[in-house]
């Protein structure tokens, strides 16, 4: 019988954590498995075949069985347990899009911080995750370090700080109240990430003071959504399958 894959039980160590609470990021090389990117791939490929739009993949909590295999990061083992690491109890499953910057996107969003759009508090982040190489010319995330805090000004213009070269797998997680942004792409080649979004056990919306309401969205834990996924029968759910003997 071949079991379902657990998260490991340790991913980050004290001083990257460390980091992440006290610049409001933490980049991880090689945090997602390229064979896990690469079936994500396959899976949006096939979506967009079948008329899909594949530049935009939104996970819906309502239907958590639509284009599962573009969302299968989001419960990654890997993910899973960098982001326990930082919340010190299971991740609720907050937001999933895959998205992609076509060559020479013109696109440039401007500093944002994601808990300006929906306020969580008690412990929420984001996961940015390479699907490609990206570099810093190809829509590369940028951040504002330590501007979660409290009373941090949003960043000047021509300010901030553009993360490394990143390779297929490699992943920056940062608070939702940490300024960034995505520039153009600049390149003749298309930029791939995906954008997983978590929070606490514990976390509330700021506005209703609600714990897992509708207002934060259905944030069932990671574990929750792979066990439905696991007892699906249809093939782009077989990754996650646990074969019975029987």
């Amino acid at each position: 019988m071949q079991m379902v894959l657990e998260a490991p039980s340790e991913i980050l160590a004290e001083e990257q954590i460390a980091h992440f609470y006290r610049e409001g990021y933490v980049v991880i090389p090689g945090l997602a498995p390229t064979e896990e990117i690469d079936r994500v791939l396959v899976a949006a490929s096939q979506s967009s075949q079948e008329g899909g739009e594949c530049q935009t993949r939104i996970f819906d909590p309502r239907h958590p069985e639509k284009d599962a295999g573009v969302h299968r990061l989001l419960v990654e083992p890997n993910i899973i347990s960098a982001v326990r690491d930082i919340f010190v109890n299971e991740p609720g499953i907050l937001h999933g899009m895959l998205f992609f910057a076509p060559p020479r996107w013109e696109t440039d969003l401007p500093w944002r911080r994601d808990n300006q759009s929906l306020e969580i508090l008690g412990g929420a982040l984001s996961a940015f995750i390479a699907l490609s190489d990206v570099t810093p010319d190809r829509a590369m995330l940028w951040v504002a370090p330590r501007t979660h805090r409290l009373g941090a000004p949003p960043p000047r213009t021509g300010s901030g700080t553009p993360l490394p070269a990143m390779q297929k797998g490699d992943a920056c997680i940062f608070d939702r109240n940490i300024y960034y942004r995505l520039p153009k792409n600049e390149t003749a080649h298309a930029r791939c990430a995906y954008l997983a979004q978590y929070q606490a056990e514990n976390a509330r919306s700021a506005e209703t003071g609600a714990v897992h309401s509708d207002e934060i969205g259905p944030c069932a834990p990671a574990r929750e959504l792979k066990e439905f996924w696991r007892r699906r029968k249809n093939s782009q759910y077989e990754p996650f399958a646990s074969p019975a003997s029987e």
